[in-house]
């Protein structure tokens, strides 16, 4: 028990040095200045002043507000925001599809391949599915185009 105290302690050192490091790198690509100011800082003070940092909370502020953001935020926003968007919605794509494949991964996808994974299997056996899952296997196929 112990054990699992220290590296639960160690885990969590580690992930907060790497979050620390990730700012202080984002803030210095952005281009931040020698006061530590990046170009959205007044956007987060205007619009964004209330969200709990953390999780990605405030690029998703700035991204909901994104049409009202200033130019120079506009841009830092996607730079910073683009492929860890993307990694998002393709994990909401797999759940929105395992949700509506759940029956059809239980009758067809129980002894899966290895490296085959659940939208591999799903096409292998995509002539059997039913007509809810077909459609959400479809959808994230032209989600990926």
């Amino acid at each position: 028990m112990k054990e699992d105290g220290m590296k639960h302690k160690k885990i969590c050192c580690i992930k907060a040095l790497a979050a620390g490091s990730i700012c202080l790198g984002l803030m210095f690509a952005s281009g931040a200045s020698a006061q530590g100011k990046n170009p959205c800082s007044d956007d987060i003070g205007k619009f964004c002043k209330d969200v709990k940092p953390g999780h990605g909370a405030i690029l998703d502020c700035l991204e909901k507000n994104e049409a009202e953001l200033t130019p120079p935020c506009r841009d830092y926003e996607q730079k910073m925001g683009g492929a860890r968007l993307e990694r998002r919605e393709m994990v909401r794509a797999q759940g929105r599809l395992r949700q509506a494949c759940r029956e059809d991964l239980m009758q067809y996808c129980k002894d899966m391949k290895p490296n085959v994974g659940m939208s591999g299997c799903l096409t292998e056996n995509e002539s059997k599915l039913s007509p809810t899952c077909r459609e959400a296997l479809q959808a994230t196929k032209e989600e990926k185009k």
